[in-house]
């Protein structure tokens, strides 16, 4: 069998980075689109890595705890596990907006 430099290096390995202002557990509309987007991609075979926020729309306490969120680096950041999907999760800072009078 002849093995490609791609294969010996790794290289052919399906990999995919989505990143979303919303992400499960956050129990909003757009995040279970990335959800089902996500486990798609996961079941044809890639690895699958998803960079998102922290819940804040719509937290439901039933998906916290069935996806709770570890911290990391000094809670720098958190991660967990969607279907055996990691997630990073990064805290929203609360900015304020201000508008021009224009």
């Amino acid at each position: 069998m002849l093995i490609t430099l791609k294969e010996l290096c790794g290289l052919n390995e399906k990999k995919i980075l989505i990143h979303s202002l919303v992400f499960s557990p956050d129990g909003v509309s757009t995040a279970y689109l990335y959800n089902d987007i996500a486990l798609k991609f996961f079941e044809s075979g890639y690895e699958v890595v998803v960079l998102t926020t922290t819940p804040h729309y719509n937290i439901l306490e039933e998906e916290l705890s069935q996806q709770p969120l570890n911290p990391k680096f000094f809670g720098l950041y958190y991660e967990s596990k969607f279907h055996n999907i990691r997630v990073i999760h990064i805290p929203q800072k609360n900015l304020k907006v201000r508008y021009c009078g224009w």
